[in-house]
């Protein structure tokens, strides 16, 4: 299956009455619905106008039915008071799949052997190979659910690796509970070059006629760490657990390494081979801009190579679909960056006790930013104002203040905390803001507002701020910055100004946001 236009293909669209602004995920959420398995009625509830408010991306019916409710790109109200690695309210970074199944349950026992439980709502289910056996072991009302506890044995299976690894021959038709802790750090695959996989059987019998050995023991000492790799002996390094997100500058540098001992000829065709699933090594030795110029430089070949990678961009602007191009335009970004430096690593720093609707925000924000500016900029924490009727500012001061509603607002006004906290980033933008409008006159583009207007997509970029000089215009680096990465239709519309009205400045932002480092 494939997502196009944030929808998976071959699956119902239903759009749910709750759903939220544009986000960015980086995390997949699993809930079982616990309740009723009458198919389509969770679907229903969830797409509905519901008075708990909440709506979900995915529903998983127990047949495997998948019905879509929450485009991948907008945020589904699935996760509640959540946390994951110190970042609170995950309906803002995350992904929300139901999967429809009856939950918890208690056991009825009528003599007979055969497994029965009844569900939290009264409706008996009765399962003859034992699966109910692992669902009411949950310790909580939401248990771990009929449909994910399908085949309750793996079976560990040897693949057909020319240079096979002796721990992995030695596992080959291994059978074990599916909640064995053996399975949280040996499910293959676990190596470079690995082919192993898994199968799954209802019971010990059954995974005996699919060629596992149910009498089979464990190896001792499998659990053993190997002093090498600092993982269980067999496992590569790095391959008993999930990678982080730096896992795509690992694999470039592997690439690297693996291409460097290999004639010319065939190191070119490797890495040609690799280059769609591992994007190009960073060049350790690679400066921020010196100058606007060199920025503006660097965002021309980053533009043109998203115009050659992302399709669905290039279409657009062959449409003449000026809005839909600026849609793709930052969802190509957003995806490019990721690649290239760390982003939405680093939290905001924001004043003890601040409300959680302003820890929601800032967290939308700071998962769009190069992690290095948020560190930086950490130093002095902000003071956060929600409010959907009072105009967006920026305050410094001790704290610095930031009044914004939900939406790119927010990426705007903490545009200016950056700003202030790196100042050699926004010289840049003031270098170029003196170029460009050098001898040209101050002219009122509003009451109290005074500006160089130059060929700038909108008057209010080249604002200029008394109380500021030498360096008063204050708006370049937040009006460039703001339409690349802002979530809402204010943003795209700003994106689609100014890839129609400056284009030069959109290079100037990519090249600001792709390469500068603090």
């Amino acid at each position: 299956m494939r997502i196009r236009a944030h929808k998976l293909d071959g699956v119902e669209y239903r759009a749910a009455a709750n759903i939220g602004p544009v986000i960015v995920p980086t995390i997949v959420v699993l809930h079982d619905t616990a309740g009723p398995l009458t198919k389509g009625s969770s679907a229903a509830y969830l797409a509905s106008k519901n008075t708990a408010g909440v709506s979900v991306h995915f529903v998983v019916e127990t047949d495997g039915t998948i019905t879509q409710l929450v485009p991948t790109h907008r945020r589904a109200t699935h996760a509640g008071a959540s946390i994951y690695h110190s970042r609170e309210g995950c309906n803002a970074f995350s992904i929300g799949i139901e999967i429809v199944n009856p939950g918890r349950m208690e056991p009825v026992d009528r003599g007979d052997g055969v497994v029965r439980g009844r569900a939290w709502w009264g409706q008996m289910f009765e399962d003859p190979v034992g699966i109910l056996g692992l669902v009411r072991k949950a310790t909580s009302s939401h248990g771990d659910g009929v449909w994910m506890m399908s085949m309750p044995y793996l079976i560990y299976n040897h693949g057909n690796s020319m240079k096979p690894r002796q721990e992995h021959l030695a596992w080959h038709g291994l059978v074990l509970p599916r909640d064995h802790p053996f399975w949280l750090t040996h499910a293959p695959i676990n190596g470079w070059g690995c082919t192993c996989y898994l199968s799954g059987a209802r019971s010990p019998e059954a995974a005996r006629r699919r060629g596992g050995d149910p009498d089979k023991a464990l190896p001792a000492g499998w659990d053993a760490i190997d002093p090498r790799t600092g993982a269980p002996k067999g496992i590569d390094k790095g391959w008993d657990y999930a990678p982080g997100a730096s896992v795509a500058r690992d694999l470039a540098g592997i690439v690297d390494k693996k291409a460097a001992t290999l004639p010319p000829p065939i190191a070119k065709d490797f890495k040609d081979s690799v280059r769609s699933v591992v994007p190009p090594a960073e060049d350790p030795a690679a400066q921020s801009p010196k100058s606007p110029e060199d920025a503006i430089a660097r965002g021309k070949e980053v533009l043109a190579r998203l115009r050659t990678q992302a399709t669905d961009l290039a279409a657009a602007e062959q449409a003449g679909d000026l809005t839909g191009a600026a849609m793709a335009l930052q969802d190509a970004v957003r995806a490019e960056l990721r690649k290239l430096r760390p982003v939405g690593e680093a939290p905001i720093a924001l004043v003890p006790g601040s409300r959680k609707q302003a820890k929601e925000v800032m967290q939308s924000v700071a998962d769009v930013m190069p992690s290095d500016w948020v560190q930086a900029a950490n130093a002095v924490p902000l003071k956060v104002h929600v409010s959907e009727t009072k105009r967006g500012g920026y305050l410094p001061g001790n704290p610095p203040q930031i009044t914004t509603s939900q939406s790119s607002t927010a990426v705007h006004e903490y545009l200016h905390h950056l700003q202030a906290r790196l100042p050699d980033l926004d010289a840049l933008f003031q270098d170029l803001h003196r170029q460009r409008t050098k001898g040209e006159p101050l002219i009122q583009i509003r009451k109290g507002e005074w500006a160089r207007k130059d060929h700038y997509y909108t008057a209010y970029q080249g604002r200029e701020y008394a109380f500021a000089k030498p360096n008063p215009a204050l708006e370049m680096l937040t009006m460039a910055l703001q339409p690349v990465l802002g979530s809402d239709i204010k943003s795209v519309r700003m994106l689609r100004d100014l890839t129609k009205g400056d284009p030069e400045m959109l290079e100037m932002a990519l090249g600001v946001l792709f390469y500068w480092k603090v």
